[in-house]
């Protein structure tokens, strides 16, 4: 529950600001919704990562939609290999 509530965390907190740019960051905003898709046994909370997915993926152009895309196969490598690296 604790990790799900990170993701769900990270998904809302990215769409607002990316600490990074500054800006809106959808882009890991989307990548992590698509982590949770593919991570998460809870029903509810997959539900609610399709609708963030769902939302995010109507505002991107298919060059963000493919940089999500490799951020969540980031996401999953780090996660396939025990990192405990910031993602």
């Amino acid at each position: 529950m604790g990790g799900e509530q990170s993701l769900e965390r990270l998904i809302r907190g990215f769409q607002q600001l990316d600490p990074v740019t500054g800006g809106q960051g959808f882009i890991k905003a989307l990548g992590y919704a698509d982590f949770a898709l593919l991570i998460t046994p809870n029903n509810d909370f997959y539900r609610k990562a399709d609708w963030f997915k769902q939302r995010l993926s109507q505002r991107m152009n298919y060059d963000e939609l493919v940089q999500a895309q490799l951020f969540t196969e980031s996401l999953l490598a780090e996660a396939a290999n025990g990192s405990d690296g910031e993602f």
